[in-house]
This record gives C-alpha cells, structure tokens and sequence, in this order.
C-alpha cells in the first residue's frame, strides 16, 4: 500500500472481502499459491469455503492460515484498514479510537493493533 493512500482511496482499492483476499495472495504469494504445510504448488480452490487444499498433504488453508490472521472471524477489509491506520499515522493511535474508526468494541479494536504490532516487536532486546 502506498504512503499517499486516503481513506477515499482505500475503500475504493479494497471495496469487498474479495479484492482484500486478492491483494493478500499477491503479497503473501507474489510466485503464486503454495501450500504453508508441505510447500507444494498443486492446490485446488474450494471457492465456495474461500480455502484452498493441497494436492499432495491435503489440508486445507485460506490467506489467514500462518499469519497475524488467523483465527480470527474479523473481516479482511478491517484488518487491512487497521494496518492502514496504524503503520501511516505518525501518533498513537489508541484502540478506543480505532473501534470508532473501524466500527467494532475496543476489545476487538485492542486484539487486532496487538496483532498488527506484533511482528514490529524488537527481538533480544533487553
């Protein structure tokens, strides 16, 4: 996502679950789809389910599977919205102001900024 991105622009680039799952698999399978468990590249589509399954070890896995993501019931354009808003705002932005923004409790609000700021963690540090 770009820098320069507005809330205008961003619903209109994200406009259903559909084109959030797109632009998931593009970034997260830029090569094309392969299988998180074995790592093979023969998978079927089970469009109706918005999984897939492979070929070879035959489980079964959407875009949410092995990510911040997953296990979550949260929709895909809310989870890109809130890593919109808080990877380009330059103060904190509290989950109290995220659930309004987002429309959801501050409870959900707090579970996916923490998921979000997750992977940005420092490791080792003391």
């Amino acid at each position: 996502m770009k820098d320069s991105l507005d809330t205008f622009s961003f619903y209109k680039k994200f406009p259903n679950e559909k084109a959030c799952e797109d632009f998931i698999i593009q970034s997260r399978w830029p090569h094309g789809v392969y299988c998180p468990h074995c790592g093979n590249y023969k998978l079927y589509r089970l469009e109706k389910q918005k999984r897939f399954k492979c070929a070879t070890c035959r489980k079964q896995f959407s875009v949410r599977t092995g990510s911040v993501l997953a296990k979550s019931k949260v929709p895909l354009q809310k989870w890109l919205m809130a890593t919109w808003i808080l990877t380009t705002h330059r103060k904190a932005f509290s989950s109290v102001r995220l659930a309004k923004t987002l429309g959801v409790t501050q409870k959900t609000a707090w579970f996916l900024a923490h998921r979000i700021r997750e992977p940005f963690k420092e490791t080792g540090s003391v």
